[in-house]
């Protein structure tokens, strides 16, 4: 994929036993703010919020419960999501 898109690479393992490690693309310059969600959209957690060069990053969060969850990844150039499981 090319690297002037916003995106989310990888989210390791999936499932999980509640760690996980998120991969991602910020294409340029800017704020990047990375959420999980659990899937009817409400704040698990805040993992990134800030500026950002251009290049390739990893986040990691560490704790989930067990259950469905939605990283969304925001940028000035929109927004990109990616679901995972945790289980017991």
């Amino acid at each position: 994929m090319g690297r002037d898109l916003l995106m989310i690479r990888s989210v390791t393992p999936n499932p999980s036993s509640g760690f996980v490690s998120i991969t991602y693309r910020a294409p340029t310059r800017g704020e990047v703010r990375l959420d999980i969600r659990h899937p009817g959209g409400e704040l698990s957690t805040r993992l990134v919020e800030g500026p950002h060069e251009p290049g390739e990053y990893t986040a990691c969060a560490t704790g989930l419960a067990p259950g469905r969850y939605v990283c969304v990844l925001s940028a000035a150039a929109g927004s990109v999501s990616a679901g995972f499981e945790v289980m017991d």
